[in-house]
């Protein structure tokens, strides 16, 4: 009976020993969790400032766009002032003077609350913010296209290139070659 007694004595000092062994493990597994959470939370907020950093920086660059469009507008304006064109001056001037404006607010507000404004604008008249998109675009488009000395003639007609020539496969009056 000793040897019983001796024998469930053992059995459960091995259990408690292994008890010990995973309440260690355990708290080892939490603390390298919480270890692992911290460096997740840390590596998250350092990508989340440097594309708040990045972000500002273009939000910077395209504020200096936009103030350089009005100043192209003002220079436009006093352009048509000076050929007389009292009309076109004075709203080419007003576009500028608003433009100028709007480059102002983009450097005195953050990119978050620039984009929350926009989005608002957008779902208040769709149809305007649609228009804005277009004349942005028609715009963008001929600043690049003079910017790269390219311009396409309306007057050359089908076939021409961008420099205003014929296509070298093209006969006028008869379409292309082969034909």
């Amino acid at each position: 009976m000793a040897d019983r007694k001796e024998k469930e004595d053992g059995g459960t000092r091995r259990r408690g020993a292994a008890r010990d062994v995973a309440g260690q493990a355990a708290e080892q597994a939490s603390a390298a969790g919480e270890k692992m959470s911290e460096a997740a939370s840390g590596l998250a907020d350092e990508l989340r400032s440097a594309a708040t950093s990045l972000l500002e920086d273009q939000k910077g660059r395209a504020a200096e766009l936009v103030h350089g469009l009005a100043a192209a507008l003002k220079g436009a304006a006093r352009s048509f002032e000076h050929e007389q064109q009292k009309f076109c001056a004075h709203y080419t001037d007003e576009a500028a003077e608003q433009i100028e404006r709007f480059s102002e607010t983009m450097r005195g507000r953050s990119f978050k609350d620039l984009i929350a404004e926009v989005d608002a604008a957008a779902r208040r008249q769709p149809q305007l913010f649609l228009l804005g998109a277009v004349a942005a675009g028609l715009v963008a488009g001929r600043v690049i296209a003079s910017a790269s000395g390219r311009t396409a003639s309306p007057a050359a007609g089908y076939g021409a290139t961008a420099y205003g020539s014929q296509s070298a496969n093209y006969s006028p009056g008869l379409g292309p070659e082969g034909m």
